[in-house]
């Protein structure tokens, strides 16, 4: 069995080592790739001691936000005599020239940890195979420490499980500090800026995910930028991801609302002088703000979840946007069965993953099937849902927008004057359901509350 173990993993080295040269060539072609490439990855699954070094190196200039290339990894080893002595900076260099593309940067590192598995399971066998031959202890003891070493081979087998008491004890350290000081406990929280429905959901906590649901024309986007807006004011770095509308409309819908103008005068350019004007105090605003950004057109899950990390290892994130569901994609190898259900069942359950890892709120928006039009009672209720009833079971909250106006009277969608919105909180795991009424201005794109007008502070 020795033998047959030592020959695997000798086919296993050439076919792990090439994998392991081409995603280090990969990362220093394109230094994005650092960031789907550590989602696989970690240093220990690189077979050759200088490349896992090298990658460390990589992780270590991603997590500080400093420029990956040859030459700044080159710095950040020159204490390493081994690199040096194969050429430094030169042999860096040839890794990125000998990789033509950074495309298949995922599919290596996925043979990466693959041969690093395998590695792992013939070290586990021939642990065993010693085991076995064990005279001095007894064949329990021989049979536990076996089953452990298979135990060991599984991710993160060790890492969640903690005895009941041990929780409880840090549970009381932090709730006695919340005790002690209140703020402590606000600042966790991500506040919508709407004093009303932050009093009613209590805010966003982190590692949740909030569904904001509406059938068209219900101005969910313009709420959840509104949202957006409000917690990056207050201090909150975030991040929205938009696959439906892009940059600019999104700055230009964000001046709407500021300014009181409406938003299709800002588009054709239909301005005073003094609109103007006001306009550029706008970037003054917009300018120390924590707000960022994202339209790009690869509106897949797995781009999302690169997006996210990449804005945590750069610049820290509080509170993650999407907009909208339905959108989303999930890419054929994730996902063999492409039907509607099944995509938006992997999209949900992704962020719900991705919230708590990243230990963050998202605010995910969704369209709602055409069943509260067919109904004498259009308000939104949960099995309204579209595409899949795995969205009310991953989401913490559940908040829908309902327009009475919108279905009392035909020409509701081109009034300009302000009208009342019903914001039903059809679910909050850690709350009572309810409905909180907002005043939506379509003409400038905002939201307000009708009775606390300020936003919610967290200090």
């Amino acid at each position: 069995m020795s033998n047959t173990s030592h020959s695997l993993s000798a086919e296993l080295t050439p076919h792990s080592l090439e994998a392991e040269k081409t995603v280090l060539g990969a990362v220093l072609l394109d230094p994005e790739k650092i960031y789907p490439v550590a989602q696989i990855l970690a240093a220990d699954d690189f077979f050759d001691p200088v490349y896992r070094r090298i990658f460390t190196a990589c992780l270590q200039l991603a997590a500080n936000a400093g420029k990956i290339d040859f030459v700044t990894v080159a710095n950040e080893l020159s204490n390493d005599q081994q690199i040096e002595g194969i050429g430094g900076s030169a042999f860096l260099a040839t890794l990125a020239a000998e990789v033509p593309t950074s495309s298949h940067a995922e599919q290596y590192a996925r043979i990466v940890n693959d041969c690093s598995r395998k590695r792992a399971v013939i070290k586990a066998g021939q642990t065993i195979t010693r085991l076995g031959s064990d005279t001095e202890q007894d064949a329990q003891t021989i049979v536990e420490q076996s089953t452990q070493a298979v135990l060991d081979l599984m991710p993160n087998s060790s890492t969640n499980t903690e005895l009941a008491a041990d929780i409880h004890q840090r549970r009381y350290e932090t709730v006695s500090e919340l005790h002690a000081n209140p703020k402590l406990a606000r600042q966790k929280y991500v506040y919508t800026g709407f004093g009303d429905l932050d009093l009613k959901i209590g805010g966003m906590m982190p590692h949740t995910l909030t569904i904001l649901a509406a059938r068209p024309a219900m101005g969910k986007s313009t709420l959840a930028l509104n949202i957006a807006r409000n917690a990056a004011n207050n201090g909150k770095s975030t991040m929205l991801f938009s696959a439906e509308m892009s940059k600019d409309e999104i700055l230009d819908r964000i001046a709407s609302s500021e300014l009181g103008v409406n938003y299709h005068d800002i588009q054709r350019g239909n301005l005073t002088e003094q609109q103007i004007s006001q306009y550029g105090t706008i970037y003054d605003e917009i300018r120390d703000t924590p707000l960022y950004i994202d339209d790009d057109h690869n509106n897949s899950i797995t781009n999302i979840r690169h997006k996210a990390m990449q804005q945590q290892l750069r610049h820290g994130i509080d509170l993650l946007v999407v907009d909208y569901l339905q959108l989303l994609t999930v890419p054929k190898s994730e996902l063999r069965d492409d039907s509607g259900n099944r995509t938006v069942s992997f999209i949900s359950r992704s962020l719900k993953v991705l919230a708590k890892q990243l230990n963050i709120p998202i605010l995910a928006l969704s369209q709602l099937s055409r069943q509260p039009e067919i109904r004498n009672d259009p308000r939104p209720i949960l099995s309204d849902l579209r595409d899949s009833g795995s969205l009310e079971q991953d989401a913490d909250n559940v908040l829908m927008l309902f327009r009475p106006d919108y279905y009392q009277d035909d020409n509701a969608d081109e009034a300009d004057s302000p009208a009342i919105t019903n914001v039903y909180i059809r679910k909050q795991r850690n709350g009572p359901t309810g409905v909180v009424d907002l005043m939506f201005d379509k003409k400038h794109l905002k939201f307000t509350s009708l009775h606390r007008d300020q936003p919610t502070k967290t200090m």
